[in-house]
């Protein structure tokens, strides 16, 4: 099933040689800094969180419990969810706004100190125009075809991607691997994309983590074309899924939502599975 995708996407690729990174301004954010009036900890610079496209779509609204330390450069690091309505919709929103957040750093002795568990909740509504103005749910991914800088231009390249891919579709993946292994890419597209390759067939040989490993350095400078980075998003999650790595699986899930704006019921359902297994391996306090 891989195979018969994937040769349809490289040939595309070599012969003509997008990413897509969607986002929605909908959004009215609130802040509850629960820490700011004792500890003095009001951020003195703020980023609101990016509404999840699929959110939007549907008309949802929510909110982000985080627990958090600051190092001493006045960075926010460490940063958990403690709760969030609904499960792992608004998750991966929250915790990349408040990783640019930037506060004042906390001097003792003049020294600056790393400050533990402070505490915020970021609140996710949708205005009465957004509310208003409401796209239909998209239920199928239509991407673009690549643009001038998705193609594979090297001859050399070319050349042993083909040959790699031969091989692959041969099942010889083992020499696959070896052959890909070798290019020399020359441009940031060949890069992305032969990293994708690559973590295409490590999945293929079950190597799992190092599939993820190269999934990841594929779809992280988003490069690819609309094809190949919402499919090699969506892979990431499902093998972080089934690897037991939730937090990652439901990073990609909701990665994959934003990036191609498709409300899929099927993947929320992941995402809320995926909640609900992190849930259950929390130790019990009482």
């Amino acid at each position: 099933m891989i195979k018969i995708r994937y040769l349809a996407i490289l040939l595309v690729i070599i012969s003509t040689g997008c990413a897509n990174n969607k986002s929605s301004e909908l959004t009215q954010t609130n802040i509850h800094h629960e820490n700011q009036s004792k500890n003095n900890t009001a951020p003195l610079l703020t980023q609101a969180p990016t509404y999840p496209v699929y959110a939007a779509q549907q008309g949802l609204t929510g909110s982000v419990r985080l627990l958090f330390d600051i190092d001493p450069m006045g960075k926010p690091v460490n940063i958990r969810v403690t709760g969030s309505q609904p499960e792992g919709i608004f998750d991966s929103a929250a915790i990349q706004a408040l990783a640019r957040w930037q506060y004042a750093p906390k001097i003792v002795a003049n020294t600056p100190q790393y400050q533990r568990d402070l505490t915020v909740q970021l609140d996710f509504n949708l205005d009465k125009s957004t509310a208003q103005l409401k796209p239909e749910a998209k239920q199928e991914f239509t991407p673009r075809k690549p643009n001038k800088d998705q193609v594979l231009k090297n001859k050399k390249v070319i050349k042993l991607v083909k040959k790699g891919f031969n091989l692959y579709m041969q099942n010889q993946i083992n020499l696959a691997i070896e052959t890909i292994h070798k290019v020399k890419p020359t441009t940031p597209f060949e890069e992305a994309f032969v990293t994708r390759m690559l973590g295409n067939f490590y999945a293929e040989l079950e190597e799992f983590d190092l599939a993820i490993n190269y999934l990841k350095q594929a779809t992280d400078p988003r490069l690819l074309s609309d094809a190949d980075q919402a499919a090699a998003i969506k892979l990431l999650a499902d093998i972080n899924y089934y690897q037991g790595y939730y937090l990652a699986a439901i990073d990609s899930y909701s990665n994959w939502s934003n990036f191609t704006g498709v409300a899929d019921p099927l993947i929320f359902e992941r995402i809320a599975e995926a909640r609900a297994k992190l849930n259950s391996q929390a130790p019990y306090t009482n």
